[in-house]
């Protein structure tokens, strides 16, 4: 998934949570400090679960090899048969 556009209302740049995968959304609550997350009342409808948008941008650019879709970005992990320690086993 893509870096999403930001909602203005107001004078304020936010998104809402819901639009992330569920994935992302957890992260992004994972780093986010209680009051970085914000309701915002859009024509009589109060969003909760909404970010500003620069805490949602700083996030994203320290993610975004993660969360961009690209597998050529993200290192693999890899281990070889070295690093499995062996066991002897009775017989």
């Amino acid at each position: 998934m893509g870096k999403l556009t930001k909602k203005i209302y107001k004078g304020i740049d936010y998104i809402e949570l819901k639009d992330l995968t569920p994935a992302q959304s957890i992260a992004l609550k994972a780093v986010l400090k209680r009051n970085q997350i914000i309701h915002i009342q859009v024509d009589g409808e109060i969003k909760r679960d909404c970010v500003q948008y620069h805490h949602y941008e700083e996030w994203y650019k320290s993610t975004e090899t993660v969360f961009s879709g690209s597998r050529a970005q993200v290192p693999a992990v890899t281990r070889s048969t070295q690093d499995i320690p062996k066991v002897a086993l009775g017989t």
